[in-house]
């Protein structure tokens, strides 16, 4: 599930980066292309990629043997045309190491509304990804 981030608190050490999310993004990005046929605002684009998010976070946990411990999704205005969204989900194996999986996804602003656009000049809009179950 996707909620406003308070804040980065932790500092992680020992992050094994995994940057296996490819397929996780190019679903989003299908979803998304086809859910985006007109503009939408922030909060309907996340509830359209939370859904394929935690059942992805189930997944990894089944095959994987790992434990989800939190995740960030950050939405960045790049200097183009493009709204940077940046997944990053933080696991825990066996032997109490950091795994990271990464994706970054881009959505044209023409798919964005222009309020959600202007609330994301102030910088990096954070929210947490929390386990599905909870």
């Amino acid at each position: 599930m996707i909620t406003p981030s308070k804040s980065i608190k932790e500092t992680l050490l020992n992050i094994n980066i995994d940057a296996a999310l490819d397929a996780l993004g190019s679903a989003l990005c299908h979803i998304l292309d086809n859910f985006l046929v007109e503009p939408k605002n922030l909060d309907e684009i996340i509830n359209a990629q939370s859904t394929l998010v935690d059942k992805y976070i189930l997944k990894v946990e089944a095959e994987e043997r790992v434990q989800f411990i939190g995740g960030k999704l950050n939405i960045k205005d790049q200097e183009d045309e493009n709204i940077a969204f940046l997944i990053e989900l933080y696991f825990k194996n066996n032997k109490d190491e950091w795994i990271k999986k990464e994706n970054t996804i881009f959505i044209n602003k023409e798919k964005i509304k222009e309020d959600s656009i202007i609330s994301m000049q102030n910088g990096v809009v954070s929210y947490d990804i929390s386990h599905p179950n909870k």
